[in-house]
C-alpha cells in the first residue's frame, strides 16, 4: 500500500542579492573653494556662499543634535507675523534653545510654497532627480544644469507633445497642475538624459510613460495638422476667429 500524506520537502539554497546601502545625496550644485580658515589655521573647504568651513559646519551641527533640546509647552512670538501662538502651531527644532521653530507653521508653509513655485528650484529638483533616475547608480550619460535652462528656453516654455504653456506650479493634490513641468527622457531605453531629454507637462509625461516618443507624437500630430487645415481655410475666406 502506498502511503498517503505530504511529500517529503525539498531544501533549496537561494542565493539573494543584499540591497546596496543608500547613497548620501550631495548637491552638486554649489561650488567647493578652497580658502584659508582662521579657526584652523590652514585650507580648508568652504560652499560658495557659507562663513564658515565645512569641517565647523559639521562639528557645530554635530553639537546640536548632542543637545537635543526638548520642545517647550509655552507660548511662542512668531518673528514673521508677529502674533502669539501656542507650542503646537510650531515645528520641532532641536537645535533651538526651547526646542521649538521661530517662524510659525502657517508662515512656514506659504514661505516653502512661494520659494518652490519658482522655474530655478523647479529645474533644479529636475536635474538633481535624473542623475540617478530609472536605475542609473552610477549616473551615467547625465545632463548638467545649464542644458536643462537652455533645454526649455528652446522649447519657449512650452510642451514638446501638446504645445500648452508649461508651469512652474506645484498645486495641491487635489487639484494637480497637469501642465508643471517635467524632465523626460525621448528614448526610455537609452540610459542618462544627455541628448536624450525634453521639457513635457505632467499629463504627456504620466500618458506616455515606456510609450516610444513618435507614436505619442502622432496622437497630437493628427489634432493640430486639422486645425492648421482650419485656420487655413478661415484666413483664406478672411473669416475673423479667435486663436
Amino acid at each position: 500500500m502506498e502511503k498517503i500524506g505530504h511529500a517529503k520537502r525539498i531544501t533549496k539554497t537561494i542565493i539573494v542579492k543584499k540591497k546596496a546601502p543608500r547613497k548620501a545625496w550631495t548637491n552638486r550644485t554649489t561650488k567647493i573653494v578652497k580658502k584659508f580658515c582662521s579657526n584652523h589655521n590652514k585650507i580648508c573647504e568652504f560652499s560658495e556662499k557659507a562663513k564658515l568651513c565645512k569641517e565647523t559646519r559639521r562639528k557645530k551641527y554635530n553639537q546640536n543634535k548632542k543637545n537635543n533640546n526638548q520642545p517647550t509647552n509655552e507660548n511662542i512670538k512668531c518673528i514673521k507675523c508677529n502674533t502669539e501662538k501656542t507650542a503646537n502651531n510650531f515645528y520641532v527644532s532641536p537645535s533651538n534653545k526651547n526646542g521649538r521653530a521661530n517662524v510659525c507653521k502657517t508662515c512656514k508653509k506659504e514661505y516653502d510654497k512661494k520659494r518652490n513655485d519658482t522655474w530655478p528650484v523647479l529645474i533644479r529638483a529636475a536635474y538633481r532627480q535624473s542623475i540617478n533616475a530609472h536605475g542609473n547608480e552610477n549616473g551615467e550619460n547625465k545632463i548638467s544644469l545649464e542644458e536643462c535652462k537652455k533645454l526649455l528656453e528652446e522649447q519657449k516654455y512650452k510642451c514638446k507633445h501638446c504645445r500648452c504653456e508649461l508651469t512652474c506650479k506645484q498645486g495641491s493634490v487635489i487639484n494637480c497642475s497637469y501642465k508643471r513641468a517635467s524632465l523626460d527622457r525621448i528614448d526610455t531605453k537609452k540610459v542618462g538624459y544627455k541628448n536624450n531629454a525634453q521639457w513635457l507637462c505632467v499629463s504627456c509625461n504620466k500618458g506616455k510613460c515606456t510609450m516610444p516618443d513618435e507614436e505619442h507624437k502622432k496622437k497630437f500630430s493628427i489634432l493640430f495638422d486639422k486645425i492648421d487645415y482650419l485656420e487655413k481655410l478661415l484666413s483664406d475666406h478672411n473669416i475673423e476667429f479667435e486663436k
